[in-house]
């Protein structure tokens, strides 16, 4: 892939395709946190970029736990 940014699902899904199962497992358990951060970010960017139409304006995190329960 060029140096475009990726975003998480792209990283992993090249990763998958260019490591070995016993290797990609390794990178997938010693990147998590990484690869979290990443996919918090990209949604923050989408939320912050506008489209979203709640009744109440949420900030990211009510909005993160809203949609997909997760931690911080």
């Amino acid at each position: 892939m060029s140096n475009k940014k990726r975003t998480a699902v792209e990283l992993i899904l090249h990763k998958l395709n260019l490591l070995s199962d016993n290797d990609f497992k390794s990178w997938m358990l010693n990147h998590y946190d990484e690869l979290i951060q990443m996919e918090q970010e990209q949604m923050g960017a989408a939320f912050i970029s506008g489209g979203l139409n709640w009744e109440t304006p949420l900030t990211f995190s009510e909005y993160y736990k809203a949609i997909y329960g997760g931690k911080e």
